[in-house]
């Protein structure tokens, strides 16, 4: 089990990553499909069993994504250009089930306030999550829940994001 955290820890910076938007493939459900933004994200599926994002009628419920802490440094910028990396990622699996981040109705997030691979505070901490998410979200917002936690399963990880989407109703 001592090759499952690091190798878990590698799927889940996928946020980190170059996306290859040509191994993008949707797979039909019962009342969905499941979006794989690339060939590394269907290596996770076909490994670890869990879809980066799954719609269930109109809803889509994507998985968390972790911003890591920056391998370049502690600070805020640094951190900043992480998360503009998890939120993209988000963005373009967004598009891929043809939808915008104006169709997010929920983020859940998750923050590692008292990381040492954060030199700030808890409310710098903070304020460079929410000037990333202003940059990518636009009223009307999407409802929030923010949590502190003790760690995330990503040893390097500073911020898990998940977010669900409304696919917007058909029109007659």
């Amino acid at each position: 089990m001592s090759y499952l955290k690091p190798l878990l820890l590698g799927l889940s910076l996928l946020s980190l990553t170059a996306l290859a938007h040509s191994a993008a493939q949707n797979i039909p459900t019962l009342d969905g499909q499941v979006y794989i933004q690339s060939e590394r994200a269907k290596q996770a599926y076909d490994q670890w069993h869990f879809a980066p994002a799954r719609s269930s009628g109109d809803l889509v419920f994507f998985s968390g994504v972790i911003a890591a802490a920056p391998a370049e440094g502690a600070d805020t910028e640094l951190f900043k250009k992480n998360l503009r990396h998890a939120f993209g990622n988000l963005e373009t699996l967004l598009k891929q089930a043809g939808l915008g981040t104006e169709h997010v109705v929920k983020i859940n997030s998750y923050h590692l306030f008292n990381s040492p691979l954060f030199k700030g505070t808890k409310e710098q901490h903070v304020a460079a999550v929410m000037a990333v998410k202003d940059e990518f979200f636009k009223a009307p917002y999407p409802a929030w829940t923010a949590v502190g936690v003790a760690e995330l399963f990503a040893d390097q990880g500073l911020v898990e994001i998940e977010i669900i989407a409304r696919k917007p109703a058909a029109k007659p």
